[in-house]
């Protein structure tokens, strides 16, 4: 089969496709380490009653929004979420994702 050296194709793979496969493979990435990094620590498992309730980081003093355990929550379930959808029928999607752009994952 030959090779696609339409200028055109050549320059929205290079400019579009390899960033996009970039971008949704650190996503991954990003998380998996969450993901385990929660589980590891038990975070989703706090039993903090109230979603409302703001994480004493600091942040109104230095400028950074607050982040409420409602939003920690949200967050969990969307890192739950890419690592499902990637992961699902034999890790189809992520396999296609890191075959057009690698990225070191958990533990590398």
């Amino acid at each position: 089969m030959a090779d696609i050296t339409e200028a055109a194709m050549v320059k929205f793979s290079n400019e579009h496709v390899r960033p996009m496969a970039r971008a949704h493979a650190e996503l991954y990435a990003v998380a998996s380490r969450f993901l385990l990094e929660a589980g590891t620590k038990g975070i989703m498992s706090k039993g903090y009653a109230d979603d409302d309730v703001i994480v004493g980081d600091g942040a109104p003093d230095d400028g950074r929004p607050t982040v409420t355990y409602g939003e920690i929550r949200a967050i969990h379930a969307l890192a739950l979420a890419v690592k499902t959808d990637l992961e699902a029928n034999g890790s189809a999607d992520l396999n296609t994702l890191l075959g057009v752009y690698n990225v070191p994952l958990i533990g590398d």
